[in-house]
């Protein structure tokens, strides 16, 4: 039993599982010998380290509310019009004024920019229609990620955060 424990003791401390106090002279260091190639043999090349940079990037987890936004933004820049945004989404809107909901409703409702977003927000004079996505993020107001089809056919994406009457 007293070698078996003697062995882990050993074990850990090889992989540095434990922690030890050395000075540098007492340190192991490996030292690299340069090999000369025999006559007829192609030099050795030596191994290359990997630098931190080599590393593979780690992959990135987006979340819902980053796919539900890379899906609005998807939508308008491949101009495929209105009736196609849902698809492209990936999701059926919360609301669509072009279904149904009426824009003067809109108007009605306190949504407001979202500072997150200061430079796309909701121009609901010059909109025709409006199609938003409820954004899975926390907070008390809810936060919308959508798309205003203007008057003069252009379409671009806004953000807004719903206000309590």
């Amino acid at each position: 039993m007293r070698l078996a424990g003697l062995a882990v003791v050993v074990g850990l401390y090889a992989c540095g599982g434990a922690s030890t106090q050395r000075s540098p002279a007492t340190t192991p260091v490996a030292v690299a010998t340069p090999v000369t190639p025999d006559a007829g043999e192609a030099p050795a090349t030596p191994p290359v380290a990997a630098s931190p940079g080599d590393a593979p990037a780690p992959a990135k987890v987006e979340t819902d509310d980053e796919r539900l936004i890379a899906g609005v933004r998807r939508a308008v820049s491949e101009h495929a019009g209105p009736d196609a945004w849902e698809a492209q989404v990936g999701q059926k809107a919360l609301v669509d004024t072009r279904k149904g909901q009426l824009l003067a409703v809109l108007r009605r409702v306190k949504l407001v920019p979202d500072e997150a977003h200061a430079d796309e927000t909701l121009d609901l004079a010059s909109a025709d229609a409006v199609m938003y996505w409820r954004r899975p993020v926390d907070g008390e107001d809810p936060h919308f990620v959508g798309i205003q089809l203007r008057k003069d056919g252009t379409h671009a994406v806004f953000f807004a955060i719903l206000l309590p009457p």
